[in-house]
């Protein structure tokens, strides 16, 4: 086996991983102490099941409350109107009360400004004021919306934000006005269950549930409430036994950017892409390569401290650029190192080295990238990565170009020239349309998921308490083991190729969402290999016999021989 080369720039991965951990050690204690939870109902909804069931609206709020909901919203007319009964309640009881208000606020009649901050901030007990529908309020008035700005910005205001909703024209004013001090609201689906209502606290930092009841209720007259009370207490009980307390909600505040940081962080960055280019160039040395790489880091971080590109296109763009290198970086080593004469035995030891070796690479990577996005408006999805897609294809056409361009295995240029035969062409229609599952499968929206695959997922999920990642363990890992062992046939050193890439593209990704606590997502990937290894060892076990045979070393040519040498 061929001896490791460019240590230099190993080293500079290394210690950019080091500077990585030391920022999460610490992050992970801010993402750790933020536990407290509030579940909410809006109080318009409750009027209404109190007048179905002929009970008082204010005894309907405190049935709620003693069930588990901890915040009542109130939406324009409601909030401007407020009870004095339930402002009084609110403060001996400790109930939460929540401003929510829509931009159509002034068509109801409430045209005075000062009227509607008042209102807003002197309710009892209230941590946050979040917006209804798609424009928050005042969009379209820039004096208006200008003037609310400044009194968040002045009284420190946090903000809720609510997933899924898609974008809220104006939200951006207030966000920055608040200096993304956010708190994730899940708006309460439907179709909500509550393994997805507990999924949207564990996974992705939703600090507060708003629930939707009438989805949820039985309407038969007489089982109203007992139905809403088993709602709001199933949901109350699922979150306080994964360790979360149903209290006021904070803000979680990640950490700051810097030169230094940004600098350190990025040389590994650098580093991967020298080592992946130096596959492909072998004929370069170190120095031009450590030359590119400190000037990389060094330009990124001048890029920051200048502001020659918003921070938000910078962070992404050095995480786009880990994101196709990392995943790519170790299984070109790996095919790099495989050669026509090499013995089971030399096979065997390869395929042990290239998966750990490609694994943990691919964790040192988003290790670095998660450290890297360790800013507020990353940990709570204020700004979502772009350039998904991109990430989940390249390192797939890089991985498989250098198989079949670059390493001891290529393909004969004659192959590029020759007709094809139809078995040719099947295979690879196959794999351009296994391509394109994969492409519409990945990234943030994905295709539809079978109910048989819904069921192992909440049954990985409830075993585990963490659902690793099919793309990794089920085909990602038994794939990647059986790649030293398949090179010589190309078509399936390619499909292993294309599954192996996919699987280390999906390590990559988990630490790409910044929302997602990174404790969960290291034990999500760690899980991945407990079920992984296992099952690569029981494929390579039934596929042993199917095997090709090394070959001899008479029979490789001087050329070969050449090639490998070089």
């Amino acid at each position: 086996m061929k001896q490791p080369k460019h240590v230099v720039l190993w080293f500079l991965i290394v210690a950019s991983l080091v500077l990585s951990l030391r920022v999460l050690a610490v992050r992970v204690p801010l993402e750790e102490n933020n536990r407290n939870v509030e579940i909410a109902l809006e109080y318009g909804d409750l009027v209404k099941i109190a007048d179905m069931v002929s009970v008082d609206p204010l005894e309907m709020v405190k049935q709620a409350q003693g069930w588990g909901m901890t915040s009542l919203v109130l939406l324009d007319r409601d909030l401007m109107q407020v009870d004095d009964e339930l402002l009084q309640h609110a403060r001996n009881s400790g109930l939460i009360l929540t401003p929510q208000l829509s931009n159509t606020l002034a068509e109801q009649g409430y045209t005075d400004l000062n009227e509607v901050l008042t209102a807003v901030y002197t309710l009892p007990n209230s941590s946050m004021l979040f917006f209804s529908g798609y424009e928050v309020y005042g969009y379209g008035d820039d004096v208006l919306q200008s003037t609310i700005a400044q009194i968040i910005h002045m009284r420190a205001g946090t903000l809720g934000m609510v997933e899924f909703l898609g974008e809220q024209k104006g939200l951006e004013t207030y966000l920055g006005a608040a200096q993304a001090k956010v708190i994730r609201i899940h708006p309460g689906y439907p179709y909500d269950t509550r393994e997805e209502l507990l999924l949207a606290v564990t996974d992705r930092n939703v600090r507060m549930i708003f629930l939707k009841p009438f989805k949820h209720m039985d309407m038969t007259p007489g089982k109203e409430l007992a139905s809403l009370q088993q709602w709001i207490e199933q949901t109350a009980q699922d979150v306080q036994r994964e360790g979360f307390a149903l209290a006021a909600a904070k803000p979680l505040l990640g950490l700051p950017l810097s030169f230094s940081l940004v600098l350190y962080l990025s040389i590994g960055i650098f580093a991967a892409l020298a080592l992946l280019a130096s596959v492909w160039f072998p004929q370069i040395g170190t120095p031009l390569w450590l030359i590119t790489t400190l000037l990389g880091a060094l330009g990124s971080g001048l890029i920051y401290m200048y502001g020659f590109l918003p921070t938000i296109d910078l962070v992404d763009a050095l995480s786009l650029l880990a994101a196709i290198v990392f995943p790519s970086l170790g299984l070109s080593v790996l095919m790099q190192q495989l050669t026509p004469q090499q013995s089971r035995h030399q096979r065997q030891r390869l395929a042990v080295v290239g998966f750990v070796g490609a694994s943990l690479l691919t964790l040192t990577g988003g290790t670095i990238v998660n450290a890297l996005r360790s800013e507020t408006v990353y940990l709570n999805a204020i700004f979502a990565f772009r350039g998904v897609k991109v990430a989940y294809f390249l390192p797939l056409v890089l991985t498989v170009a250098y198989a079949l361009l670059r390493s001891p295995y290529r393909l004969n240029k004659a192959v590029f020239t020759q007709k094809w035969s139809r078995k040719q062409w099947v295979i690879g229609v196959s794999l351009f349309a296994l391509l394109g599952y994969y492409v519409v499968r990945s990234g943030n929206e994905t295709g539809a998921v079978s109910g048989l695959e819904r069921q192992l997922r909440q049954f990985l999920q409830d075993t585990l308490g963490v659902r690793p990642r099919f793309k990794e363990f089920l085909s990602g890992y038994p794939a990647l083991a059986l790649v030293p062992f398949f090179a010589s046939v190309h078509a399936v050193a390619v499909a292993l190729l294309f599954l192996s890439t996919a699987g280390q593209v999906s390590i990559f990704n988990t630490f790409m969402h910044g929302h997602t606590p990174y404790i969960l997502s290291f034990s999500r990937v760690i899980w991945g290999f407990a079920l992984g290894i296992p099952l690569a060892f029981v494929v390579y076990v039934f596929t042993k016999r199917y095997q090709p045979n090394p070959v001899n070393t008479s029979e490789v040519t001087e050329g070969e021989l050449r090639d490998e040498q070089q």
